[in-house]
């Protein structure tokens, strides 16, 4: 497991910078950021019933769309324990 800090690469530490900024430099991020090359994803994960996006979240989908990223950048994990 990797530890439960990291560090991003400079590239992707630019970004998140960016989207912050335009975010009105409030921090934060999605659950998961992943990145092959210069191609970003975005995933935000959620329990089924149980969990919705906050209005922190909604503003950290809007902000990088002001950076030129577009909905395909993005996804929400739905899950589910299974009794």
């Amino acid at each position: 497991m990797p530890p439960a800090k990291c560090e991003l690469p400079p590239k992707v530490r630019l970004v998140y910078e960016r989207i912050a900024n335009i975010n009105g430099g409030t921090r934060g991020c999605w659950d998961v950021v992943a990145w092959k090359g210069d191609e970003l994803q975005f995933v935000e994960c959620k329990r089924k019933g149980r969990d919705r996006l906050t209005e922190n979240e909604i503003r950290w989908l809007e902000s990088p769309m002001h950076a030129g990223f577009s909905l395909v950048n993005f996804a929400i994990c739905e899950w589910n324990v299974e009794s």
